[in-house]
């Protein structure tokens, strides 16, 4: 074999051990992470779509501000959302706790929810007649809800 040819193999070793080692880290970092909680501008990003560039740079600061205002409600569902799945897989069951725990479930997204609506009015206040026909547009076309496919006849 050359030496052409071993550093080759040697370069093809190196770069196979980089992947796997890079793909197993991923693996770990994704599992011991816990659920993600979308981020907010991913929420409220179709508001963007068909927009101008002009109109979505004056959008995107009190997007940004929404975020940083809602992190304590996004951290609250989550919490909460934790605390039901521990209700859940509790033993022994205890069907107090985890009604309790739906209940803090439901109050913690309807928190969220209030927070993103009135963020959304300041945001829709903040455009001229014509965005908000475009985003009008947009609104509708992000709540078709999605069909399922049956498979009967």
């Amino acid at each position: 074999m050359s030496k052409l040819q071993s550093r080759s193999l040697v370069g093809a070793l190196l770069l196979s051990i980089a992947i796997n080692i890079l793909a197993v880290g991923m693996f770990i970092g994704r599992h011991n992470a816990g659920p993600a909680i979308q981020p907010n501008p991913a929420q409220l990003g179709w508001i963007l779509r068909g927009m101008d560039r002009e109109t979505r740079k004056s959008i995107r600061p009190l997007m940004k501000q929404q975020l940083e205002l809602s992190k304590p409600l996004r951290e609250q569902m989550q919490a909460s959302r934790h605390q039901l799945a521990d209700a859940i897989s509790a033993e022994p069951f205890d069907d107090g706790k985890l009604r309790i725990a739906f209940a803090e479930v439901r109050s913690a997204s309807a928190a969220f929810q209030q927070s993103s609506h009135e963020h959304l009015a300041t945001i829709i206040a903040s455009l001229d007649s014509e965005d908000r026909l475009q985003l009008l547009e947009a609104l509708k076309h992000h709540q078709q809800p999605q069909r399922r496919h049956s498979k009967a006849p």
